[in-house]
């Protein structure tokens, strides 16, 4: 039931988004302020130097993995 309630909290704060955020973008009005803009902007680029960061180590991981793997089963 908690589920349920939670579920139905959610559309409805996307609902209010929607009906606030489509019309001022119909309008020219952006979304983000300045501030805003800069911030996800800061955020985005953090998020897609961690994945590079993440990808290689574990790509480096995976390949020992295979390494051994193949070795061992062979």
């Amino acid at each position: 039931m908690v589920i349920l309630g939670m579920l139905v909290c959610i559309a409805l704060a996307l609902f209010v988004v929607a009906a606030v955020a489509v019309p001022a973008q119909r309008d020219g009005e952006s979304f983000w302020t300045a501030e805003g803009e800069a911030t996800v902007n800061q955020i985005v680029d953090r998020t897609g130097t961690a994945v590079s960061a993440v990808r290689s180590a574990t790509g480096e991981a995976v390949s020992v993995v295979r390494d051994k793997v193949g070795s061992s089963a062979r």
